[in-house]
């Protein structure tokens, strides 16, 4: 493929080059559609009409064809060799007459051939070096370029030594009788020159490659060096006549020169025959290799996508994990469900549907649930409630309270999202629950101590962790329940009256933790909690109640006015002191 390819992939690539075929583009209609789906488009034995895709299929079977194409070459490179080593006997005997005035002749018949021979030997040093990749900047597609240069070069020599001596053959005969043998010159091709071209069959070569290499041997050695010679004359009816009946049959038998004509012509019609055979089988192994290099580029493709699905189902889960846990909890609830997920690759060989997460759920829960308690200090804790809820429920269509609860909430989700150091807990009913210092494993917190206990073996290490600092996270609560007082007032009820809401919060110290293994919820434990829900119970519609302990953060704070409500019966805790917020 040294002139072919030249002219064909590299002079012509930009005319040549008609479309940008993706195989990822086209990997959906591959699965979805019942209907054949175009593939590349191709040229006729020039290849892919996309010249990129084209290159890559050259480096797909040059690398596919590593071992038969060694085999191909070495296999050639042997009978050369044998060809060689008798041609060195032959020389050394013609040399060794001393009545042989032909030495000059020898030496052009022999020199060609040990040309040959070097060539075919460094045509296999060369592949296997590329193979081996010693020379790693070279791409595979190079073997066509190596194996067409070999080939070249002895096509070079052969057509020179075939040229000089093409009437000098061993199957010639020459005495005072004939001149030359009808068929000699075609015999001689067979087992000289063109054994080496039929090892090509071995090799998993491009029919444009496999084009060049037959279209060269049959143009210069059955057409052209012949045509000059003038050895196709023996192929005329005067010489095979004269052959016939001078040489091999008794008398002038006209079926002995019938048959002697046909087997004359047979080893030409053969080495024909065998050429076109060759063409033949290139043909249709470059046409499965194309299918099966498009069905490799297929997989790939469909590979890449699931690849690609995958990520994104990855980063849903991921994205829903950060939606019901806090960051450190999520981050471990994420490393365990890869773990799963690869330990069930392994075993089930990939068979675990990447959508079911109920494996690695009952891990979370059952493994951070059991072993894994996070103490945070100072996290403030806020509860809101709705004013009249149940009374309005029961006047109200169920899906008309549902429909409004999701209204409000999903305001107060908004809220939450606004500030980093907010977290909402749950909503239970019509109350909604908000932390703030919770993100521990980020920046805005850090793990101050760690110790390990024993609580009847469900409990083995509690994690204590202190948020960096608290009254940022106490103003980002309290600041959330007053905009959820103005949020809950811009929203009706099913009623047609306005919607009120009772607000309380605490600071203090609280315990988390994964609770349950179907639908596991992340909790938080602690008197805190209870205290928050107290300052909600005992506040007043319309107003944010919270406690001394969270009123004390926040006191010399000018964005809140605060009113002093004064010791307030908590169930309980007996009287606390509280606060109310002021101002919109």
């Amino acid at each position: 493929m040294v002139f072919l390819d030249v002219i064909v992939n590299v002079c012509c690539r930009r005319l040549l080059h008609r479309e940008e075929y993706s195989f990822d583009e086209h990997a959906d209609s591959f699965a979805s559609s019942v209907i054949k789906v175009r593939g590349p488009a191709q040229y006729f034995a020039l290849g892919f009409k996309d010249r990129n895709l084209e290159e890559k299929y050259l480096n797909f079977v040059a690398t596919r064809g590593k071992g038969r194409n060694l085999l191909g070459l070495s296999a050639a490179f042997i009978l050369v060799f044998l060809f060689w080593l008798s041609e060195v006997v032959w020389v050394r005997l013609m040399l060794e007459n001393e009545d042989h005035p032909q030495v000059g002749f020898l030496w052009k018949w022999f020199v060609p051939k040990t040309v040959v021979l070097v060539d075919f030997a460094l045509g296999v040093a060369a592949l296997a070096c590329l193979y081996k990749n010693v020379l790693p900047r070279l791409r595979k597609r190079c073997v066509f370029f190596i194996i067409g240069a070999v080939f070249l070069i002895y096509f070079a020599c052969m057509a020179y030594n075939f040229s000089v001596s093409v009437y000098n053959s061993p199957f010639m005969i020459e005495d005072d009788r004939v001149t030359s043998h009808p068929s000699g010159w075609a015999l001689r091709l067979w087992f000289y020159e063109f054994p080496p071209v039929l090892c090509s069959l071995a090799m998993d070569i491009t029919v444009l490659l496999t084009l060049e290499i037959v279209s060269i041997f049959v143009v210069v050695f059955v057409v052209a060096i012949p045509l000059a010679k003038g050895a196709w004359a023996t192929y005329e009816d005067e010489n095979i006549i004269t052959y016939a009946w001078q040489g091999v049959c008794v008398g002038k038998d006209p079926y002995c020169a019938f048959m002697l004509r046909w087997f004359a012509i047979l080893p030409l019609v053969s080495l024909l025959l065998f050429s076109i055979v060759i063409l033949c089988v290139s043909y249709f192994v470059e046409r499965g290799a194309r299918r099966a290099f498009v069905n490799n580029e297929l997989v790939e493709a469909f590979d890449r996508r699931r690849e690609r699905e995958n990520e994104l189902k990855k980063k849903v889960q991921e994205n829903l994990i950060h939606s019901i846990f806090p960051p450190a909890i999520a981050k471990e609830v994420i490393a365990l469900q890869e773990e799963d997920l690869a330990e069930a690759d392994s075993s089930l060989e990939g068979s675990l549907n990447i959508n079911n997460m109920e494996l690695s759920l009952q891990a979370i829960a059952g493994g951070i649930g059991k072993t894994v308690a996070r103490l945070h200090m100072n996290v403030t804790i806020l509860f809101t409630d709705i004013v009249g809820f149940t009374a309005m429920s029961r006047v109200s269509l169920p899906y008309e309270v549902m429909e409004f609860l999701h209204k409000l909430f999903v305001r107060f989700d908004e809220l939450v999202d606004r500030d980093s150091l907010l977290w909402k807990v749950e909503t239970v009913g019509d109350a909604f629950m908000v932390a703030g210092g919770l993100d521990v494993g980020t920046d805005d917190g850090e793990i101050s101590s760690v110790s390990h206990t024993s609580s009847a073996g469900m409990i083995t290490r509690i994690i204590s962790c202190k948020v960096k600092d608290e009254h940022n996270s106490a103003k980002a609560v309290v600041a959330f329940g007053r905009e959820a007082l103005r949020v809950a007032r811009a929203v009706t009820m099913p009623t047609g009256q306005p919607c009120q809401i009772r607000v309380g919060a605490h600071t203090g110290d609280v315990c988390s933790g994964v609770v349950g293994s179907k639908m596991p919820r992340y909790c938080l434990f602690g008197d805190t909690v209870n205290t928050a829900s107290r300052m909600e119970s005992t506040s007043q519609p319309g107003r944010m109640q919270v406690s001394a302990e969270t009123h004390v953060l926040l006191a010399n704070l000018d964005a809140f006015c605060w009113e002093e409500r004064g010791e307030v019966e908590v169930k309980g805790k007996g009287m606390m002191r509280s606060f109310f917020l002021v101002g919109p």
